[in-house]
């Protein structure tokens, strides 16, 4: 039996409408006023208004139906008088991947990621959440591409698939922030740059970058932008003796409502009745739009538009910062500033040296009348290049630094604007849901096990020397204590462990101290070392990435990082130093290097030049490094590969006419540095692999080596081939 409620419908809402007999969902859903109330199913539910005489309107609907609780908010919602009214807009929430503490955990440790990179007790596992977390969101970015047409309309209560999905709002500041954060770690940073996992970094940032900018187009691009489905519907709130509850005619929904009050007012919205079919969202439900109070008060103002627009344009310079550094990824911008000017200033005959060997070579060249290596008269043609490429390759290195110092700023404008517009939507799950703390937690616990897994052993130590200690006090008299006490090693007392303790604590605090002085020391050397190129340019122009970093040292020495962290780091790595120069002096391993940052990367490049050295040339050639009594000068920069510029020599005359030997011979000078050459072991014999890049120390080492006791008067290069001109 259908149950009826009857009042006078002229004191009901259905008096501003016009509604008329028949099925309220008809009517609801073709009225002129775009207002959706009713369960969006494809069924009415048997539920009907008749208009009666006398001001008096029947509603009626089933008993059983399973929508009967929305029918009675419904009928509560058309009949009573003793309900306010208010407005409300029913978006779908925004999910709680990228609610505003996931959102915030992320910020965090994409911070902590970037300052204490060098420590991977707290770097790895910040490094690795923020990565997964970013590439997730770049994937749900091309799903979302895919699922929607991103088209602009007043809402559709049938389907939002021609619409966008508000899940796009939630992902573009994470991947803002993290291309904003990225570009120049892959820029500037050494750190990754040498590390073993530089691929990842960079196939990470090439993902970041990728789905950044169709976000970025999509937010605020080319042509329109695209409309949420936004359905226009009614919240009813209970008339109560509260005053905060008293919704007048002039309330203000978005500027005055917010969740806490929603909830305390005991309101009901029929969003969640309302369920157009939208891709990837199965079984969700429409929410009232209620977003944080500060965010409508704020994000209103011009102001905060504004910023949110300058941020959306300064993001063009981001992501070509970004472009730029994954392609220059394994040189420093000082480095990619010298090769500009070289590519850029060269001639003819320096470009047909390049690409072209053997005979085409010295055809081209002859062509040309560029067979001569002295170089032209200067020209006006030539001075005008010249310029060009200096001031090209001077605007690309200042560039980089812009981008470096321009970088914090703009991730807290990025950040701020974003969030601001963020809190004008309502989200999945709220603080205290499970979904929205429970990545703190995990991060939480990721990093109590890494602190466990670094302090466990001396928590242990501590906490039996402290029991001791107490129980001493216990066990022995004043004296006595005094008399064992001179006996006990230092690191065995409470004292000890409490100063341990200490230098432990402030490790954060003396790193990021250190940090701000390093930035000092970096803008003081990188400055010195640019006025250097400027006034030098062709000459600085030939250094490698090693040698620049060697000017840069010995320009101003570079300030030690004093936590307790760093220098145990230090320590032991001094240890695994002495370890490895002993192993290969035993088993004569190719390369030996007092600078361990330099000593992987100097390895991987010798070993790759060695390889193509003996492919092209023959198993007879190997690169060596000169012996010091071969240069000019003996001041050698302090670190291990180069020399200064006016150490350069020729190549080896035995060798200068065959093919693809100057080519190669430029190949290791540029990559290896202005001390190593090309030469021969004759008889096809293999060159022992510690003779080919030795150590500062040892230089007669490898005079001996090459030392013929027959021949002990001749020169370095005739002892060399001495055999082979014999035979």
């Amino acid at each position: 039996m259908p149950n009826s409620t009857f009042v006078a419908a002229n004191r009901t809402y259905l008096g501003s409408t016009g509604w008329v007999n028949g099925s309220l969902y008809k009517q609801s859903f073709d009225a002129d006023v775009n207002i959706y109330t009713y369960p969006k199913t494809g069924d009415h539910h048997n539920v009907n208004l008749t208009i009666l005489p006398n001001d008096v309107a029947s509603l009626t609907f089933g008993a059983a139906d399973q929508w009967v609780t929305a029918a009675f908010q419904l009928a509560d919602f058309v009949l009573s008088n003793e309900t306010f009214r208010i407005p409300v807009v029913c978006v779908y929430p925004i999910s709680s991947q990228y609610d505003v503490l996931p959102r915030a955990l992320f910020y965090l440790l994409l911070i902590l990621s970037l300052v204490f990179r060098r420590h991977t007790l707290l770097s790895t596992a910040a490094l690795a959440t923020t990565m997964t977390y970013s590439a997730t969101a770049v994937i749900h970015v091309f799903a979302l591409l895919a699922q929607y047409r991103f088209n602009v309309g007043p809402g559709d209560a049938d389907s939002a698939k021609e619409y966008g999905d508000v899940d796009l709002l939630g992902i573009f500041p994470i991947l803002a922030a993290a291309g904003i954060m990225l570009a120049p770690i892959l820029n500037w940073s050494t750190t990754i740059r040498r590390h073993r996992a530089q691929a990842i970094i960079i196939w990470w940032g090439i993902l970041i970058f990728v789905g950044l900018v169709p976000a970025w187009i999509y937010m605020y691009g080319w042509g329109e932008r695209f409309d949420l489905d936004e359905l226009q519907s009614f919240a009813a709130c209970p008339r109560t003796s509260n005053s905060e509850c008293n919704f007048g005619p002039d309330w203000g929904f978005e500027n005055d409502f917010t969740y806490a009050l929603f909830k305390k007012c005991n309101c009901v919205d029929f969003c969640t009745t309302l369920s157009p079919t939208s891709p990837m969202r199965s079984g969700s439900n429409m929410v009232a739009r209620i977003g944080r109070k500060i965010s409508w008060q704020i994000g209103s103002s011009d102001r905060v538009w504004s910023l949110w627009t300058f941020s959306w344009i300064v993001l063009i310079f981001i992501v070509l910062y970004g472009i730029f550094g994954i392609i220059s990824s394994f040189s420093s911008p000082a480095a990619v500033r010298n090769a500009f000017f070289k590519v850029l200033s060269s001639g003819r005959r320096q470009w047909i040296q390049v690409l072209f060997e053997g005979s085409r070579q010295e055809k081209l060249l002859d062509k040309f009348h560029l067979t001569s290596p002295k170089p032209s008269p200067p020209t006006g043609l030539r001075s005008l290049r010249h310029h060009i490429a200096k001031y090209i390759a001077a605007g690309i290195y200042l560039g980089s630094i812009a981008g470096a110092i321009l970088s914090p700023a703009i991730f807290v404008t990025t950040v701020v604007s974003n969030e601001i517009l963020l809190g004008m939507y309502p989200v999945s799950e709220h603080h205290d849901a499970v979904g929205a703390w429970a990545p703190w937690v995990s991060v939480a616990l990721v990093l109590f096990a890494a602190v466990m897994d670094r302090y466990f052993r001396p928590l242990l130590i501590s906490t039996r020397i402290a029991l001791e200690s107490l129980w001493s006090v216990v066990r022995y008299s004043h004296i006595e204590r005094q008399e064992f006490g001179s006996n006990v090693q230092a690191r065995e007392t409470v004292r000890y462990r409490i100063e341990k303790f200490k230098k432990e604590a402030s490790i954060p605090f003396l790193h990021v101290w250190y940090r701000g002085i390093r930035l000092a020391w970096h803008a003081r050397v990188k400055y010195a070392e640019f006025v250097w190129w400027w006034k030098n340019t062709e000459e600085a122009s030939e250094f490698n990435d090693r040698e620049i970093r060697g000017w840069q040292k010995r320009r101003l020495p570079k300030p030690k990082c004093a936590c307790f962290s760093c220098v145990r780091r230090e320590e032991r790595r001094g240890k695994q130093r002495e370890e490895t120069r002993q192993r290969r002096e035993v088993f004569n391993q190719p390369y030996e290097s007092d600078n361990s940052e330099d000593e992987a990367e100097l390895k991987t490049v010798l070993e790759y030049l060695q390889a193509r050295v003996k492919r092209r040339l023959g198993p007879d050639f190997h690169v060596r490094r000169r012996p010091r009594e071969q240069f000019a000068s003996v001041d050698v920069l302090p670190l291990p590969g180069y020399t200064k510029a006016d150490m350069r020599s020729p190549p080896l005359d035995e060798y200068a006419e065959l093919p693809n030997y100057g080519y190669l011979l430029k190949r290791v000078k540029r990559r290896l540095g202005e001390n190593y050459e090309i030469v021969r072991l004759p008889g096809g014999g293999e060159l022992p692999m510690r003779y080919l890049a030795r150590s500062e120390e040892s230089w007669q080492s490898v005079d001996t080596f090459y030392a013929s006791p027959t021949t002990p008067d001749i020169s370095d290069s005739q002892r060399l081939f001495h055999e082979r001109d014999k035979k």
